[in-house]
């Protein structure tokens, strides 16, 4: 998963100097202790996260089960938003807090997939898409 240390919504992937530099992540993880600019980083802070899938042509998925993405997030699934939860920002004063397991629908009309996710984080002491208890951030149905 690529992941921008700004809050990007999906036009911003149309021009790849919209978006500047960006770094791979493993997910489910924090963002805790990845290296950038040679410091570990810790849980308070904001990312985009990009992924592209690309889905078997024989079947269609339905639905996305989502793991709570700590603390805030948008997330759009080939530019339509589908998920919503708390206030993502890159301050802690425009934060809310609020992260929730869930199932959302996917629309889906070809084999490629492209998700996008902005995340904050100014509360918990683990940030980033996913937590390492999960065995699966996302799953498709």
């Amino acid at each position: 998963m690529t992941l921008t240390e700004q809050l990007h919504d999906p036009s911003s992937f149309h021009d790849s100097n919209n978006v500047g530099e960006r770094r791979l992540i493993s997910i489910p993880s924090s963002w805790n202790g990845y290296i950038i600019d040679g410091a570990p980083l810790k849980g308070m802070g904001y990312a985009t996260f990009r992924l592209r899938i690309r889905l078997p042509k024989y079947g269609k998925p339905k639905a996305l089960k989502l793991s709570p993405i700590s603390t805030a997030h948008k997330m759009w699934a080939n530019g339509e938003l589908i998920s919503s939860d708390g206030q993502v920002s890159s301050e802690r004063e425009g934060s809310e807090p609020k992260y929730y397991a869930k199932v959302v629908s996917l629309e889906q009309i070809d084999e490629d997939l492209e998700l996008i996710v902005q995340v904050s984080n100014f509360m918990h002491r683990r940030g980033g898409y996913g937590n390492r208890l999960n065995s699966e951030i996302v799953k498709i149905y």
